[in-house]
């Protein structure tokens, strides 16, 4: 007697193909600050998290997640040039 449905056997696998397929992306992490302030135009949020020995910056488009790791005394003006909505996240 089976007791898995196709349902059960393909929800395992929709974002691993997904993934494969191109429609799904991993984040990228960006290293120029210029870059990544003119991508903030295009952004939705832009999410602050600030831990001990870093700033990461986390710019959230529509398709792509970009990351920025900067040290904490360039933060505040890094942020303050970005041109999209901003919520802080600290730990």
């Amino acid at each position: 007697m089976n007791l898995t449905t196709p349902k059960q056997i393909k929800t395992g696998f929709t974002s691993i193909k997904a993934l494969i397929r191109g429609k799904i992306s991993m984040p990228s992490e960006i290293t120029d600050v210029e870059s990544f302030v003119a991508m903030s135009a295009k952004a939705k949020h832009c999410q602050v998290k600030r831990n001990k020995d870093n700033v990461k910056l986390k710019l959230h488009t529509s398709n792509q997640l970009y990351t920025l790791k900067i040290e904490p005394l360039r933060a505040d003006e890094i942020i303050k040039k970005l041109k999209c909505e901003i919520k802080e996240k600290e730990e």
